[in-house]
């Protein structure tokens, strides 16, 4: 009764904050909607349901008709079928459509046909700012300005969980580049917002520009309102600037009301950020980051000779310069605050394991850090990718991940290399899998909760690698991770490498997946448990 009551009443302060954000003039005078729908449709059971649904409130009036985006549906998996359109709404027609969600949890799509839906629980209005490395802003409409948003959440993701399923995983990824190119929306760094709706209201009242003034101690922002404002709105204006947790300078102060206004803060050495409100209603209506950082000095280039030197028999020329800091006073004070930072920062990637260096005789502490973060990042599933795997490797790293069931695959490969380095130099490749099958397979291990696949790149199957990931899939609830290891598992430890996450690890396990897929003949299978 009190979860009721509590999403009840998250439900009446969505309708409240509706209400607001659509109210003429209070971000913008809307009077129409984008609709972008894409869905997931199940031909054995005939039921559509909602994979994510953007509504754009925007100020031009209903033009568009109904339209495909995907010219027909996209097979995903099986019976499953992924398809997009797009429509425009009139603001009346979206304002049913938000209480039929408030009121149904249901999604009424073009000529009110429904769309299966599973929302437990709606987010307060949020502002998204400008800045494009934003996620969300990934899925909607570009603004300038930011916009609101009020978000229907599917926590459950039920009709989701094929997706996090190996090979879905992989063509899920390729839809979503296909839906991003059709929708402009990125699903593929979102998975956490699939079965959501989002309706997005762009700030429209006003546009803005803001510049450092020439002592660098203030900004000068430039005010653009709407034409149809009979009334400019009256605003605070919040501006600080912090390095670490001080804030050197900072001013909440009353917008004037002019085209332009220049408000003195006193420092804006390092990541000022503005921040405007307009006072009643209560609600942002703009924000700038790192908009005015004051360089910390200039280099000037001096031409210094060429160096000359060849390469594959040809001579190339190579100018050179020498650089000069244009600043005459010698160091900043933020490079000494900043050096120092650096040193913390790397600390504290040290310690959580982003980025740390072995050298001879830290194997134990190495393998030991493996498997912390094996059982750290494990939920769905570890994979281990080293050309010199043998099964003794694995004792060593994945067999030490403790959940249960969990996928564990992994990819090594026999080649010259391998088997000098491996002891097996007058073995053939049907020998070798022989050999690491019986260690395997000692009677007396007790493989409890063990889902593990060991395959091997010989000869002509798959492609030769070398570098060496430890990888964990991601999932609805947790983002994907990769690691370099700079060194085999059998050579962790005993000589200088590092290990470092991966930037990007999805495209990681991509490349993982394709040689995985290319390695499903027998003669490559080592060992699979159970």
């Amino acid at each position: 009764m009190e979860e009721a009551s509590k999403i009840e009443h998250q439900m009446a302060v969505a309708l409240r904050d509706f209400d607001i954000l659509l109210q003429k003039g209070n971000l913008g005078f809307y009077n129409s909607c984008a609709v972008t729908e894409i869905f997931l449709h199940d031909r054995k059971d005939n039921v559509t349901s909602n994979v994510f649904i953007r509504v754009a409130f925007q100020e031009k009036a209903v033009t568009e008709k109904q339209k495909f985006l995907t010219k027909k549906l996209h097979d995903f998996d099986g019976d499953l079928k992924i398809g997009a359109l797009t429509y425009e709404l009139s603001v009346d027609e979206a304002y049913k459509r938000f209480n039929k969600i408030v009121s149904d949890r249901i999604w009424l799509g073009p000529e009110g046909t429904e769309l299966k839906v599973n929302l437990g629980k709606v987010l307060p209005k949020q502002y998204i700012g400008w800045n494009e490395e934003i996620r969300l802003n990934k899925l909607l409409v570009p603004s300038g300005s930011g916009s609101h948003i009020v978000e229907f959440f599917d926590h459950s993701k039920e009709i989701f969980q094929s997706i996090f399923q190996l090979p879905n995983t992989e063509k899920f990824n390729k839809v979503c580049v296909m839906l991003k190119d059709l929708t402009g929306i990125d699903l593929s760094i979102a998975f956490d917002r699939l079965g959501n709706i989002i309706f997005q209201f762009p700030v429209d009242i006003l546009k803005y520009k803001v510049n450092p003034v020439k002592t660098s101690t203030g900004f000068s922002i430039d005010f653009k309102w709407h034409s149809k404002l009979s009334n400019i709105p009256e605003c605070n204006i919040h501006i600080y600037s912090k390095i670490e947790d001080g804030y050197m300078g900072a001013a909440l102060i009353d917008y004037n009301g002019e085209a332009n206004q220049v408000i003195e803060i006193g420092n804006l050495d390092n990541n000022p950020k503005a921040l405007i409100y307009r006072k009643s209603p209560n609600l942002l209506i703009g924000m700038y980051e790192n908009c005015c950082s004051r360089p910390l000095g200039v280099e000037v280039g001096i031409e210094n000779g060429a160096r000359v030197f060849a390469s594959d028999g040809e001579l190339i020329q190579i100018d050179i310069f020498k650089f000069e800091s244009g600043n005459k006073n010698g160091r900043d004070y933020l490079d000494f605050i900043n050096s120092n930072l650096y040193s913390i920062e790397r600390e504290n990637l040290e310690k959580e394991l982003k980025f740390k260096q072995y050298f001879n005789g830290t194997r134990e502490q190495a393998l030991k850090d493996l498997r912390r973060l094996t059982n750290m990042n494990n939920k769905y599933g570890v994979y281990l990718w080293d050309p010199f795997l043998t099964p003794n490797d694995l004792f060593d790293t994945i067999y030490f991940s403790s959940r249960y069931d969990i996928p564990l695959k992994a990819i090594g490969s026999i080649n010259d290399s391998t088997k000098l380095i491996n002891g097996g130099s007058h073995k053939s490749s049907d020998q070798i899998i022989t050999d690491y099958k019986t260690v395997l397979e000692d009677p007396k291990y007790k493989n409890i909760g063990l889902n593990l696949e060991f395959r091997l790149q010989h000869s002509g199957y798959g492609y030769g690698f070398h570098d060496r990931f430890l990888i964990f899939p991601g999932g609805i609830d947790k983002q994907a991770k990769a690691y370099s290891l700079g060194t085999s598992v059998n050579s962790i430890g005993k000589s200088h490498h590092i290990v470092q996450e991966v930037a990007h690890p999805q495209r990681v396990i991509d490349a993982f997946n394709d040689l995985w897929g290319k390695l499903q003949a027998k003669e490559c299978l080592v060992w699979k448990h159970p």
